[in-house]
C-alpha cells in the first residue's frame, strides 16, 4: 500500500515498512534506497519527498537519506512527538470494551514506532533519539492502565514483577465487573490516534465519578459488587 495519508501514525508505519524492506533485501546504502521511498508513495507524498531530495539529497548518501527522512517527517509532526507518545502511553487507561491482549498489542505497536519519530531535541542533542519503553516499563504501564483491583490482586498473589507477556496472561485471566453508571475514565473511549495526542492531553483529567452507592471488592476495588459476589475467572 502506497503512502497517501498525512496521519502521523501512518507516516511512521510507512518508514517502519521501508526499514523492514531494506533489511529483507539487504539493500545497500545510496541511490537504491532513495529510489525505493518514492516508489512506495502516492502522488502527493512523492512530490513532497522529491522537493526535499532536490535540495538536501544531491549526493544520495546514507547521511543525506536520514536527513531527508527527518525533514519529511517534520512536514507531518512536531519534532518532540516521541515524547507525546510516551506521555500518552504512560497515562492511558484500558478501555473496558478492549481486551487486555488487544490493549497490550496496541501499546507495543506504538512503542515500536517511537524508533521512527524525529529527533526530539536536534539543537542540543543532535542525533539522539527517544528510547522505546523497555519490557519492564511496558509491563508497569499495563498494570497502571487496568483496574486498580487487578493490581491489588497481583500484589496479594505476590506477583509484583511480571514480564509483559506474563502480565498480559495474568490480567487476561481476571474478569472485570464494573459499574454501569455514569461514565468514568474506564467507560470513556480512548482516542488511540497518535495525531490527537496533544488534544487528548488537554482533557486527560476531566473524568466523571460514578454516582450512587458503591460496594468494595478485593479484586476490583470500588464497584457494584462485594468480594463475595465477585465473579473471577
Amino acid at each position: 500500500m502506497k503512502l497517501n495519508s498525512t496521519e502521523i501514525e501512518e507516516v511512521l508505519e510507512f518508514f517502519s515498512t521501508f526499514d523492514d524492506i531494506v533489511k529483507t533485501l539487504a539493500l545497500p546504502s545510496g541511490p537504491q534506497r532513495f529510489r525505493l521511498i518514492p516508489a512506495m508513495m502516492g502522488h502527493d507524498a512523492q512530490k513532497k519527498w522529491f522537493d526535499i531530495v532536490t535540495t538536501y539529497g544531491s549526493n544520495q548518501s546514507q547521511e543525506e537519506l536520514e536527513d531527508c527522512i527527518e525533514r519529511f517527517l517534520l512536514l507531518f509532526m512536531e519534532e518532540d512527538v516521541s515524547l507525546d507518545i510516551k506521555e500518552w502511553m504512560s497515562e492511558v487507561k484500558k478501555p473496558r470494551s478492549m481486551t487486555v491482549q488487544d490493549f497490550v498489542q496496541r501499546l507495543s505497536h506504538l512503542n515500536d514506532l517511537i524508533e521512527y519519530t524525529p529527533v526530539p531535541d536536534p539543537t542540543n542533542n543532535p542525533g539522539i533519539q527517544t528510547p522505546k519503553f523497555t519490557d519492564a516499563e511496558l509491563s508497569r504501564i499495563v498494570r497502571n492502565a487496568c483496574p486498580t483491583g487487578w493490581k491489588k490482586a497481583q500484589i496479594q498473589a505476590n506477583l509484583r514483577h511480571l514480564s509483559l507477556a506474563a502480565q498480559t496472561r495474568y490480567y487476561t485471566g481476571l474478569k472485570s465487573v464494573e459499574p454501569n453508571g455514569p461514565a468514568s475514565h474506564r467507560n470513556k473511549p480512548n482516542n488511540n490516534k497518535v495525531s490527537n495526542l496533544r488534544e487528548n492531553d488537554q482533557n486527560k483529567n476531566r473524568t466523571n465519578k460514578p454516582s450512587g452507592i458503591q460496594k468494595h471488592c478485593n479484586i476490583h476495588g470500588k464497584c457494584n459488587h462485594t468480594t463475595a459476589q465477585c465473579e473471577v475467572i
